[in-house]
């Protein structure tokens, strides 16, 4: 079957994408836009899938299947030896330096159409330290279904055309990876994210508790000694499970 008669998929969208700027008549717009797609190419190990796509691509832009082709060899990253493979579940080397595991796997669950819908109810994009996976959690946000689940067509349109988390979304939405169970596992990516807003406000909470002891503000220290109380029994509390 020819891919232009399947449903569009992940790399597919990303590609038309980028081939929406090669139709200007500006041959630096075009050049960044075929050297954009290749390297979207390049995230795919199916080489016929890859093949196609090459052809469909020459089609589109009026350009030669065989330039291209020698085009991708040119855009390839050059390896001069080989690079550790990165654990599972650690983040690719597109992402920032302040991504936590827990917070790219669970957008890349997210771009992937792998959340429930409580799951997504559950989102909070201050619980993301990442920019760009904050801004990816913002737009999902935004595009629900009756089911609350996430519509990936508009928040793929918004987050491709959004330059701060557009390289981001292009690298999430093009990984290939396996969890043993992704239900159980953006669970615990949530509980992660809750847990450590927790600590974060705990932290904060106890640092004035001790300042207006010191100060010898007492009705402050009162209840901000309540609210750390409050909390520190809620941090015990189990979280329940959302992915049904």
């Amino acid at each position: 079957m020819r891919l232009h008669d399947q449903a569009p998929s992940l790399l597919e969208f990303a590609v038309q994408h980028s081939l929406a700027a090669g139709s200007s008549t500006n041959v630096e717009d075009r050049i960044r836009s075929v050297d954009e797609v290749l390297r979207i190419l390049q995230k795919t190990s199916h080489r016929l899938e890859k093949e196609e796509y090459m052809r469909v691509v020459a089609e589109r832009l009026g350009i030669s299947q065989q330039r291209l082709i020698e085009r991708y060899a040119e855009v390839s990253p050059k390896r001069h030896a080989a690079a550790p493979k990165p654990a599972k579940g650690a983040p690719t080397p597109a992402a920032r330096s302040t991504v936590t595991p827990e917070e790219w796997d669970l957008v890349y669950l997210l771009v992937q159409g792998r959340l429930s819908g409580p799951q997504v109810a559950a989102l909070r994009p201050e619980w993301f330290n990442d920019s760009a996976c904050r801004r990816i959690a913002e737009i999902a946000l935004r595009h629900l279904d009756r089911d609350g689940r996430a519509l990936l067509r508009p928040i793929l349109d918004e987050g491709l055309a959004d330059p701060e988390c557009h390289a981001t979304v292009t690298e999430l939405s093009m990984t290939e990876r396996h969890f043993d169970d992704p239900p159980a596992y953006a669970d615990g990516c949530l509980e992660a994210l809750e847990r450590k807003r927790r600590d974060r406000v705990l932290g904060e909470l106890i640092t004035r508790l001790r300042a207006a002891e010191q100060e010898g503000r007492v009705e402050d220290a009162r209840l901000l000694n309540a609210e750390v109380n409050a909390l520190r029994v809620t941090k015990a509390g189990s979280i329940p499970v959302r992915s049904t």
